[in-house]
């Protein structure tokens, strides 16, 4: 290709491209010389570079974006451990640079666009306020490095994967709420279906990871006594005795309430 879109391809080896939501405009990113990597925004029709939206301040630095569902907005995460938020129409930066002690992996909207989750290779996925710059959270802590985290659409939980585990979490309180999904192989990416019932996994497996959520987003007719009971001693980690008083629920007995 002798025009500038189409050199953009050749620099794109190690990153990606993808389409904005109107249809006419694409983003590239990958390594590269520090005037021709880095995160470009294209006009498809006339194939010309709109701007680069962090001009030279991190060269080859981009590692994913994701957009924000009204496609006005577009989050990048960085070799250069941080992530940012940026206005797509303009370039300029609407947040501050977002720091981490690590690469950030990834990066991810929630549906209304107001919290962004990362993650990162010191092993925390993170939650932010990235209108005030501020964790919206506690950092929710995994055992190794973070490929991939994401909301589900609904908000309410975060959905992570590092090397072998896929793990759910209630964002607001920073806990689990079920054991680590394991399996074999290296999980690197997560996408969930729009109604919130699927997970799928990708990365270095020989096939995709299909997880069923809807018992997290459902509870169908209106549920008995015993369900309620085992839902809220879930929850709360005390179980009840029949005299009314509460305990510490032992780890065994979580396993098998969360089992039932």
């Amino acid at each position: 290709a002798t025009n500038d879109l189409g050199r953009a391809a050749w620099w794109v080896c190690n990153g990606d491209l993808r389409f904005a939501n109107d249809g006419k405009t694409l983003l590239s990113w990958g390594p590269g010389e520090k005037d021709a990597g880095g995160l470009s925004v294209w006009d498809v029709e006339t194939r010309q570079l709109r701007h680069r939206l962090h001009g030279d301040s991190i060269g080859s630095n981009v590692k994913n974006i994701d957009l924000s569902s009204d496609g006005q907005l577009v989050a990048t995460a960085s070799f250069a451990n941080e992530a940012r938020v940026w206005s797509l129409t303009s370039g300029e930066p609407m947040s501050v640079p977002l720091v981490h002690t690590g690469w950030v992996h990834n990066v991810h909207f929630s549906q209304d666009g107001e919290h962004l989750v990362t993650n990162c290779g010191d092993g925390y996925a993170r939650v932010w306020d990235w209108k005030t710059g501020q964790l919206a959270g506690p950092p929710l802590q995994h055992g190794g490095e973070v490929y991939d985290a994401l909301f589900t659409n609904d908000g309410r939980f975060v959905i992570s994967v590092e090397r072998n585990a896929v793990r759910v979490w209630e964002w607001n309180a920073g806990i689990s709420v079920a054991p680590p999904l394991e399996f074999d192989g290296v999980g690197l990416q997560l996408t969930i279906t729009p109604d919130d019932r699927k997970l799928i996994v990708g990365g270095f497996l020989k096939q995709l990871l299909i997880v069923d959520l809807s018992s997290l987003t459902n509870v169908n007719g209106d549920p008995s006594p015993n369900e309620l009971l085992l839902r809220s001693e879930l929850i709360s980690g005390y179980r009840l005795h029949d005299n009314g008083g509460v305990e510490l629920l032992p780890g065994s007995q979580w396993l098998e309430r969360w089992s039932e």
